[in-house]
Parts: C-alpha cells; sequence; structure tokens
C-alpha cells in the first residue's frame, strides 16, 4: 500500500514586497491553517517518507510548519524548483519515479496542478483550498503501478 498526500500551501499575501509571486509569504491566516493541518495529521501519526516541497516561500513556508509539528514523522524532505507552479503530470511524474520502498509520499504546492491531479483519483473532488489536503491510498507495491484503477481510499481534508 502506497500513501499520497496532495497538499495545497496555506493562505498567502495577494503581494510580495519585490512583486514577485513565487516569494509571496503566509498570510496569519494562513499560519493558523497550516498549523491546525499539522496537528490534525500529527494526532493521526501520519508517518511521511519523502516530502517534495514547492521552491516558492509560501509553499516552504507551509512544509516549515509541518516539519516543526510532525518532527520525526517525516523522513526526508526536498524543495524542488519543478513543484513552482507545476502541472499536474510533471507532479504525477515525480511521485511515479519514486523509489519502491517509499511508501508515503508528501507534495506540498500549488494549485491548479495539485487539484487537477486530485481529480484524477478523486472525480467527485469540489476545489482544493488553502491548506487543503488530498490523502489517496494506493494499492501496489511500487508508485510506478499507481494509477486510478489501484487507489484502494480517498480522504479530503
Amino acid at each position: 500500500m502506497k500513501t499520497l498526500w496532495l497538499v495545497r500551501h496555506a493562505r498567502a499575501e495577494s503581494l510580495s514586497p519585490k512583486g514577485l509571486d513565487k516569494d509571496r509569504r503566509l498570510t496569519t491566516e494562513g499560519l493558523g491553517q497550516a498549523t491546525r493541518l499539522a496537528h490534525l495529521l500529527s494526532t493521526e501519526n501520519v508517518k511521511v517518507d519523502r516530502m517534495l516541497i514547492s521552491a516558492a516561500t509560501r509553499t516552504q513556508e507551509t512544509a516549515d510548519i509541518l516539519l516543526h509539528v510532525l518532527k520525526e514523522g517525516v523522513k526526508s524532505y526536498q524543495v524542488l524548483e519543478d513543484l513552482y507552479l507545476a502541472p499536474a503530470d510533471s507532479i504525477w511524474q515525480l511521485i511515479k519515479s519514486s523509489e519502491p520502498q517509499t511508501d508515503s509520499i508528501m507534495v506540498v504546492g500549488h494549485n491548479p496542478g495539485l487539484e487537477v491531479l486530485a481529480r484524477a483519483f478523486v472525480p467527485a473532488l469540489d476545489g482544493l483550498p488553502t491548506s487543503g489536503l488530498v490523502e489517496i491510498k494506493f494499492d501496489v507495491q511500487n508508485w510506478s503501478d499507481a494509477s486510478a484503477a489501484s487507489v484502494a481510499s480517498t480522504r479530503c481534508v
């Protein structure tokens, strides 16, 4: 069984001081959203083998909160430039190329890519809000075999 969590960054400011989208920081509301999500996952004793994080400031701040609360529950993490505003197919290729011994992956990224990818497995998904999470469990041994046909369960938070 493989577990995938798709996490959209928490609420961010509309403009960064430099005017660059990539530099947008979390708002006070966003900090609260990310903290609540982190504590929810902590109470569920979530274990993440690999966390993939977009290089944007808002995604890194969201991930930092998750990492702080989940502590040793996250084995490894990577900040990837390729995840910044990545389309669904690029995100999916990163996931499918993961090593078979990696049982759980969390992607902290952006819409529309995350939402489009989530809808491939949860067609009834009604949007992915800031700090939203979609959990997908695949009944496979290798990520390369994961597909909509191998979905064992899903959950949206």
